[in-house]
């Protein structure tokens, strides 16, 4: 079980004992002791990595992958924590050879050298594949810790390298380059002064599509970022759509088209491939595909219990995977996501795609930003509800005037809640029981 904090030491451990034949756990530094005592009395782990206690110094450091590793056998098999931070933490197991398949897919469409800012924790596999992708194509990994780069105390070279990022890390960067946030000495003490000149250097700024808002992209078109909205899971090994940075500069949206290792369709509520332009399940089929789950809540010192295949050595396309997320894809393949299974509002016995009526109202300037969700209703089962965050809205009336020639009326908002800034946690996730508390729902 490795829980390290410091960067370096994980890569070390981590690296060390991928060459064994052992299951590698990745666990958040940051889990409380409680959950982190249940999960070792529960796997009973031969050896605890623990250095949470342990903090970076908060320098940028450069890390590059040993020499000799691609030469060496890694039979380990790699747990990546996927949802849940406390209680029992569910796992995603995956082989060196899936996440290399992974990073070969990526260098495809991004060839050259996988050159990178670190901004994202190891344990994570946002933060794991960058360091994968280095060390498979070759590249050197910045590790940085996030505290500074808000603090504008250090901003590592950024000339032609990759960068991954949650949708609210860019936020606070943009929003801080707009505010004046970088303080003095931080435009005296750094190379680039600000943060735009800083992101306006990547050759790719890879953004989790599906929690990026309309109004966050646009901002970061109008200026000239060279994002690159990516759609992927930990059970795929992050990314198997990216949207080309010139393509997002030329106005296109989404999350871009399949990357080489991966095979994305739309399928219907029978499993079926569904016509361009309509909504469905992601069906995912890739080289990258997770061995399987590892559940943590079966009884102490039980171990785990996995399901599907468990030979760490494939590298043959595994079965489809067939995800919780809603999207539909154009005749040229280009995929959007609209939300996943559980949002899906269902109101007088119609069905709404909340992703859908977000758009609208954010395309409509009615919102800045808006989250859409089903609230409890006596006669309708459920009723459309917004909270949004800036736009032209003044009120409900007014609104569903200028949606009825847009959207059918079962799609329109019922009930409606304006805030001044939308609940996200630090990974820019709504805060989903916050928003429903803004309705009465308990």
């Amino acid at each position: 079980m490795l829980a390290e904090a410091d960067p370096r030491a994980f890569l070390g451990s981590f690296f060390q004992w991928s060459l064994q034949e052992v299951n590698l756990v990745l666990v958040d530094p940051a889990l409380p002791s409680n959950p982190r005592m249940e999960l070792v009395a529960r796997l009973m782990p031969s050896a605890v990595i623990d250095g949470h206690r342990r903090q970076p110094d908060g320098s940028s450091l450069p890390w590059h992958p040993p020499e000799d590793w691609a030469s060496r056998p890694k039979p380990a098999r790699i747990w990546i924590g996927t949802g849940g931070t406390t209680g029992s933490p569910r796992f995603a197991l995956h082989s060196w050879q899936r996440l290399s398949a992974a990073a070969n897919g990526f260098g495809q469409v991004f060839p050259g050298s996988a050159d990178c800012v670190c901004l994202l924790p190891l344990w994570h596999v946002g933060g794991l594949m960058q360091v994968i992708r280095a060390t498979v194509l070759g590249g050197e990994v910045e590790l940085t810790d996030w505290r500074t780069i808000k603090a504008g105390e250090s901003l590592p070279d950024s000339d032609g390298k990759l960068v991954s990022m949650v949708p609210q890390q860019l936020d606070w960067l943009l929003e801080g380059e707009g505010s004046g946030r970088v303080s003095r000495s931080a435009s005296q003490n750094t190379r680039h002064g600000t943060f735009l000149p800083w992101l306006r250097g990547f050759r790719a700024i890879f953004v989790g599509g599906g929690g990026a808002r309309a109004s966050l992209l646009n901002r970061a078109r109008e200026l000239g970022l060279r994002l690159a909205p990516a759609y992927g899971m930990t059970e795929t090994a992050a990314q198997v759509t990216v949207l080309r940075p010139d393509e997002f500069l030329e106005g296109r949206g989404g999350v871009g088209r399949a990357l080489p290792h991966a095979t994305v369709t739309i399928v219907n509520d029978a499993g079926q491939p569904a016509p361009a332009g309509e909504i469905g399940r992601i069906r995912i089929a890739t080289a990258s595909r997770f061995l399987g789950y590892a559940d943590t809540s079966a009884q102490k010192g039980s171990g785990f219990v996995v399901c599907s295949e468990m030979d760490p050595l494939q590298t043959t396309k595994p079965d489809p995977f067939i995800s919780s997320d809603l999207g539909r894809m154009d005749g040229e393949g280009y995929l959007t996501v609209v939300g996943r299974v559980d949002d899906v509002i269902i109101t007088g016995g119609e069905k709404v795609f909340p992703g859908e009526v977000e758009a609208v109202l954010m395309d409509s300037g009615l919102a800045g930003d808006a989250v859409v969700f089903g609230t409890p209703d006596a006669q309708w089962g459920q009723v459309v509800s917004a909270v949004i965050e800036g736009g032209s809205f003044v009120d409900g009336d007014a609104a569903r005037a200028i949606l009825r020639e847009r959207l059918p009326v079962f799609k329109i908002p019922r009930r409606w809640v304006r805030v001044s800034r939308l609940p996200r946690n630090a990974m820019g996730k709504l805060d989903r029981k916050r928003l429903e508390g803004l309705f009465g729902v308990q």
